[in-house]
């Protein structure tokens, strides 16, 4: 796949005018590439819009689907969160996207500075965030996605407080495989320096 957006270009995803357009130049890039699909990474925060993300998502799917291509939204870990959604990351997932999409990233990392406060989040994923993403989504359809974590920072795909440890990892993935639609890493490029130890949990 091809990943549109990343937190750098928020404004620009934010400030999409002419979605069937840009749905066009998705399709473009895909087929001169040969790439099964696109991926938004749509990390707007202050300036999101429900109404603009259904928008330029229903476009992507008009494009993509009947070409045989694949179709994934990115969301932060508290999107499906009802009592945090808005009040932590200003904004909430849009229901009406599921449809849209062959699976979405939730993001599970990233959520905050205190090592011990991010750790606690971490520990209880399975049993809270986990199960509110598992409500607004099939389950096949929730991939969980994590970062790598090292001590140079350079091989690290965290980039707001640590990330989620090796065991809880371990377990994210045992949970994924019987109860979820499988596992994501950011960023694969990183983890060739770590001896590939993401990769290797994560499809092994």
């Amino acid at each position: 796949l091809v990943s549109i957006g990343g937190e750098t270009n928020s404004e620009a995803i934010a400030g999409l005018v002419d979605v069937d357009r840009f749905a066009a130049s998705a399709v473009a890039l895909v087929d001169k590439f040969n790439f099964d699909g696109v991926d938004m990474d749509d990390e707007t925060r202050g300036k999101y819009d429900p109404a603009h993300v259904i928008a330029y998502m229903t476009s992507l799917s008009n494009a993509l689907r009947p070409r045989g291509k694949l179709l994934t939204i990115d969301a932060f870990y508290y999107d499906a969160v009802p009592d945090k959604c808005a009040a932590v990351t200003g904004r909430c997932f849009p229901k009406q996207v599921e449809p849209l999409v062959d699976w979405v990233h939730v993001m599970a990392y990233n959520v905050d500075l205190d090592v011990a406060k991010a750790q606690a989040v971490y520990a209880s994923a399975i049993n809270d965030t986990f199960s509110a993403w598992t409500a607004v989504l099939p389950p096949p359809k929730m991939v969980v996605a994590v970062c790598t974590e090292a001590s140079n920072s350079l091989y690290r795909g965290c980039a707001f407080g640590p990330g989620p440890s090796l065991a809880v990892v371990t377990l994210w993935t045992q949970w994924s495989r019987a109860s979820g639609g499988g596992m994501a890493l950011w960023a694969g490029s990183k983890d060739q320096f770590l001896n590939y130890t993401y990769t290797t949990l994560l499809t092994g």
